[in-house]
Parts: structure tokens; C-alpha cells; sequence
């Protein structure tokens, strides 16, 4: 099944997204009435039951998962037909059935106002970046002596201007992103398919996500500059390995 109902779009569910899972978040909803037909539910079996940290019930005759709320109610799912789950709450079982994870959600935020979040998904401490505003500066230069009469006749001038913050050609975000050409905009994404160049045991490479006639030699040159860029200045790969 590909493609969802917007209304199924709701902040906070995960869907999968060309090939990855995603959150659907507040950034989505401009995009959500063309993003929703590539959006797939996600059938909910015992992998996801565990990313969604549910735990199984030992010793049950079918299979059973279970998780209890911040206020110690029990919601348990137990396998249905086929690829269905049904639902239970503390220990009585009702007749309804889910078959997606947005559907289990729903379900769990309706009956305890607290959102089901995938392992390694919890909301990040906030985070403070540093950002320089630029805004160029102002030069002084000797321009020769006053022939103005008066006390002021044959006291030194000074040409003053302001020189303007120019910018540089390429910006990459700092979650290593996206890449932004500052000249004839473009836009690239990031990722390590159609690698350009390998970096610290990592192949990089471009998609281009935004910008008008831009050639496969724009993206090479693109590449260089990102190249250099990641040499000259400090890489962290950070990942999270969550058990």
C-alpha cells in the first residue's frame, strides 16, 4: 500500500518515506498534499512492536506484546489475523484490530494522551548552535590633506567606506545536510549514493533537490569545494547506537 488520506498524516506518526521511516512533523504540512502519495503505512509486526518499546509477554499462547503508560496503564496488542493486531487494555481484550503503526498510535495517544515514539526517537535535549551575522565592514583610508579654508584648510582626509559582506560560493548546513550553492541557487542533498569522493571512511555524494539548468558538472564542482571543505575544518560523524 502506498499513499495515505492526508487526515491520516498526523504529527507525530511514522510513515515510510522513499525507503527510510520518518515523523511527521509540523515542517511536513506544507508539502504533506504532494509528499502523502509516497508516504506508506508501516505493517506493524514484532520488530516494529519492539522499536515502539513493547515488550513481549513471557509464557503467552499467542503472540502478545505489551507497554505500559507514564501512569502504569497496560495497553497489550496480540496477534490477529494475518497481519493484523488486536487491542487490550489492562487485562480485558477488545474487538479492535489495527493493522498499521500510525493506527496503534492513534490509538495509544487516544487512550493516554502520550505519544508512542520509535527507539531512539525521544525528544533531543535542545541544542544551541553559534551563528555569525556578517554584515561586512567599514574602511578609513588617507585621501590626501583639507583645501577647504579655514582652520581645517591642510588637515588630513579620510575616504570612508563600507564594504559589504560578499559571502562565499558554497554553505553547507551543519547536520552536514545539505549543500547550498550561493550563486545561481542550488541545492543538493547530502548522502552517500552516487558517492563523489570518500572522507573519513565515508563515501559522499550529491542529489540535487533544488535549482534550475544546474548540469552534472555544477554537481562535480560542487563536490570539490565540499571535498576541501570537510578537510580544511573539523568532522564529527556522530551516530547513536541504541539498544
Amino acid at each position: 500500500m502506498k499513499g495515505i488520506e492526508l487526515e491520516q498524516a498526523n504529527e507525530g506518526f511514522y510513515f515510510r518515506y522513499q525507503g527510510s521511516v520518518i515523523r511527521i512533523q509540523e515542517a511536513h504540512y506544507p508539502f504533506l498534499p504532494s509528499m502523502r502519495h509516497f508516504l506508506e503505512p508501516i505493517i506493524i509486526d514484532r520488530n516494529e512492536l519492539s522499536m515502539l518499546n513493547f515488550t513481549s509477554v513471557r509464557d503467552s499462547k499467542y503472540g502478545m506484546f505489551e507497554k505500559f503508560s507514564t501512569t502504569g496503564d497496560r495497553l497489550f496488542v496480540k496477534k490477529h489475523e494475518k497481519d493484523t493486531w488486536s487491542i487490550g487494555i489492562g487485562t480485558y481484550e477488545s474487538k479492535t484490530v489495527v493493522k498499521y503503526v500510525h493506527q496503534l498510535q492513534r490509538l495509544y495517544f487516544g487512550m493516554f494522551e502520550e505519544i508512542l515514539r520509535r527507539r531512539g526517537d525521544e525528544p533531543a535535549p535542545a541544542q544551541k548552535n553559534t551563528y555569525y551575522l556578517l554584515t561586512g565592514k567599514d574602511v578609513s583610508v588617507p585621501a590626501g590633506f583639507s583645501e577647504a579654508p579655514g582652520k581645517y584648510h591642510g588637515t588630513p582626509e579620510l575616504y570612508k567606506e563600507h564594504i559589504a559582506y560578499q559571502g562565499q560560493l558554497y554553505y553547507v548546513v551543519w547536520d552536514c545536510w545539505l549543500l547550498v550553492r550561493n550563486i545561481d541557487y542550488a541545492i543538493w542533498r547530502i548522502s552517500q549514493e552516487s558517492p563523489l569522493f570518500e572522507y573519513k571512511g565515508r563515501k559522499w555524494g550529491l542529489a540535487l533537490v533544488g535549482g534550475k539548468q544546474i548540469k552534472q558538472e555544477d554537481t562535480l564542482a560542487a563536490g570539490r569545494w565540499l571535498q576541501n571543505h570537510l578537510a580544511e575544518n573539523n568532522l564529527v560523524i556522530q551516530g547513536l547506537h541504541v539498544v
